[in-house]
């Protein structure tokens, strides 16, 4: 029996039901959702967030501020410590896509009870395949982008067409990838080519629709994102005030880079929002063409059938 606040996830939703929908998703399992969150992303942002605090997390020291060695040995570190972050805080992406998407498949399957069993076993089987495939995708990406430039550099006329129709193509490539890697293959236990294949059929009509929702999806969770900058912004605050003083040495290194690792993992956590979009997104093309929920309870209906019937000699 369906728990009463289940969510139906195969449904055509409009532009305000999938950003609606989302959100009211995100915080209907936000219990489950954190649980998840604090398993399988907190321990590799952690990682990350010690290399930083081993080699870069001076620049928030106020007397590192003040010594006037800022543009010397501080911010070389900072930019090492910077690099190393954001490679963990990549994987944590991949790592929160894999995730939970692997939960919604399990949601749905369950109609709102989910299998932990089943969401690690989805996870350890998708999370190397979406990783590579995301890698290549941000390569080919980077590529097309450094051509353009180039292209502009020798004619500004011809490169900015090309940046202009580049960019309508990356906008419709992403929207491909993300729905065929980021979904499919945890949805359909399919191929990386037969995901990206298949996600090409899917999203052939509504990518737009697709990606206006994301768009604005992804603005409403940036000003959420806010909420999680009030502690950094306060320490810097502290750190202008203080500065102003003289004759007084004053460190808050610590609280600097406690409250700026505060700020990207919550930026992390809010992410999940956007990738329930992204994941009813999916839905929504699914039950738009292939009338998938119907199909399953067709489906459902005549097991039950066979079932009852196939009784029938026992009279």
């Amino acid at each position: 029996m369906p728990n009463k606040r289940y969510i139906e996830l195969y449904k055509v939703r409009d532009f305000g039901q999938m950003i609606g929908d989302s959100v009211t998703f995100f915080f209907r399992n936000l219990g489950p959702l954190t649980r998840l969150f604090l398993t399988y992303i907190v321990p590799v942002f952690l990682v990350g967030s010690i290399l930083f605090v081993l080699t870069g997390s001076e620049i928030f020291n106020f007397s590192a501020l003040s010594s006037g060695d800022f543009a010397g040995d501080y911010l070389q570190d900072f930019a090492v410590g910077m690099g190393l972050l954001y490679v963990f805080l990549i994987f944590s992406w991949f790592v929160a896509i894999t995730v939970v998407s692997a939960y919604m498949r399990s949601y749905a399957e369950t109609e709102g009870e989910p299998d932990y069993t089943q969401i690690w076993d989805i996870f350890k089987s998708k999370i190397a395949q979406v990783t590579g495939f995301y890698l290549l995708v941000m390569l080919i990406i980077i590529i097309v982008v450094a051509v353009c430039v180039v292209i502009i550099t020798l004619s500004s006329v011809a490169g900015g067409l090309l940046l202009f129709f580049a960019s309508l193509w990356v906008i419709y490539f992403f929207n491909v990838t993300r729905l065929g890697l980021g979904i499919i293959v945890h949805e359909e236990d399919v191929s990386t080519l037969a995901a990206f294949s298949r996600s090409f059929k899917l999203i052939k009509t509504k990518w737009w629709l697709i990606f206006l929702a994301i768009v604005v999806t992804s603005l409403l969770v940036s000003f959420i994102n806010y909420v999680f900058l009030i502690p950094f912004y306060i320490v810097i605050g502290v750190q202008s005030a203080v500065s102003v003083s003289e004759g007084v040495d004053m460190t808050m290194g610590s609280w600097g880079t406690f409250t700026f690792l505060f700020a990207m993992l919550g930026s992390l956590y809010t992410r999940a929002i956007l990738t329930c979009c992204w994941n009813l997104g999916y839905y929504r093309c699914r039950e738009e063409k292939e009338g998938y929920s119907i199909s399953q309870k067709i489906e459902t209906i005549g097991e039950v059938e066979n079932k009852y019937f196939g009784n029938e000699g026992d009279f």
